[in-house]
């Protein structure tokens, strides 16, 4: 066959590296050479500056996955792949030409439609295990590590995974709320993730996914908002807290974690259990989902942290009538806007402890024990 064109290397030489190991070029030319069939008088080409032209090919074929940041170089001439590739390979990708590569941000790439996410690495086979039976059919599998971040992508919102594979959204909130769980189950590989993750709280998220993979709990990088969210599905309550901060202190290099709303409401729940309390986000009540529940006084304690875009004037109405069926259920109510939280951090927090630390002053009292 004649030697394929630098673009038409990208995706097998990203494959090559699919093992995490680094590769010298000389060992992918070899890897490559034999699966590609080239023939003796093939690989004795040269250009006209006498270098072989194959392994020429390879090394532009890097240079650019390089560029993209789909591979680094740990050292001079070997590379090896980052999280960010064994994303990508993860959607299964027909080809990385010219345009994708220089933007370095691929168009979305759609794995097969014959295929499905079946689980891969030893710690999604484990959680598809703890989810049981409801994730007994691929395609229910499919939904589930797309609501949860189980897989290459970060966690997806119900009606993003109802838009993208056409299923109504009331069938898969059906399913998600099928497969959750109350009672913390035996899982090795979870817990043995959340220990390597938790011990290294200054590397980059992204290298701590593609170390998961590396050392074979995934065979792709999993998304550490979605290992957070496999914490707190599993009942990893103290572990999924110590990831959540140190997401929140990354919040530029990954995912939100669910189930906040928005890195504002994360950061209140994040102070308000550094002062000791037990806070419950996202706890529905009646009809309505409160961002924050402090569960431990008396009446029980909601936070609301509105963000100002989607809590303006049009939003005043259906706000009232939401606090006025939260006060008639019992609940006492504070509320916080982010326009506030930005301008005047230090007012909003020091006015949380004193009503934390004197729950009496507004009429609260702390559950006994």
């Amino acid at each position: 066959m004649a030697i394929p064109g630098v673009y038409d290397l990208t995706l097998p030489v990203l494959r090559v590296l699919s093992d995490g190991d680094a590769h010298t070029t000389g060992q992918m030319t070899a890897t490559l050479a034999d699966e590609l069939h080239l023939s003796e008088p093939e690989l004795k080409r040269t250009r006209s500056d006498g270098r072989p032209l194959f392994q020429n090919r390879i090394e532009w074929a890097r240079t650019h996955l390089k560029k993209a940041g789909l591979l680094e170089y740990p050292e001079p001439r070997a590379s090896r792949i980052t999280a960010k590739g064994l994303q990508l390979l993860a959607c299964d990708p027909r080809q990385l030409g010219p345009g994708f590569l220089k933007s370095g941000v691929p168009a979305r790439v759609e794995p097969p439609k014959e295929t499905h996410h079946a689980m891969t690495g030893t710690l999604e086979a484990e959680l598809r295990s703890l989810t049981g039976e409801a994730v007994a059919d691929d395609d229910a599998w499919d939904l589930v590590r797309r609501l949860n971040g189980w897989g290459p992508n970060p966690p997806q919102s119900y009606q993003l995974v109802a838009k993208e594979t056409g299923i109504d959204k009331h069938k898969i909130l059906e399913l998600a709320r099928s497969c959750r769980r109350v009672v913390p189950e035996r899982a090795p590989m979870l817990d043995s993730a959340l220990r390597l993750t938790l011990a290294h709280p200054d590397q980059d998220p992204q290298d701590l996914a593609l170390s998961l993979a590396t050392l074979g709990i995934t065979e792709n990088a999993f998304c550490l908002a979605g290992l957070s969210e496999a914490a707190r599905r599993f009942g990893r309550f103290d572990e999924w807290t110590a990831l959540v901060r140190q997401l929140a202190a990354n919040r530029s290099r990954t995912a939100r974690p669910r189930p906040f709303d928005s890195w504002f409401e994360l950061d209140v729940f994040l102070y308000v259990t550094g002062l000791g309390h037990r806070v419950i986000p996202q706890k529905r009540i009646g009809n309505y989902r409160v961002d924050l529940l402090l569960p431990d006084f008396v009446p029980q304690l909601v936070i609301e942290c509105d963000g100002d875009r989607y809590h303006g004037r049009d939003r005043a109405h259906a706000d009232e009538v939401r606090e006025a069926e939260l006060l008639k259920r019992g609940y006492y109510l504070l509320r916080f806007r982010y326009s506030d939280y930005v301008a005047k951090p230090h007012s909003i927090k020091s006015g949380l402890v004193e009503v934390l630390s004197r729950p009496e002053t507004i009429g609260l009292q702390l559950r006994a024990g």
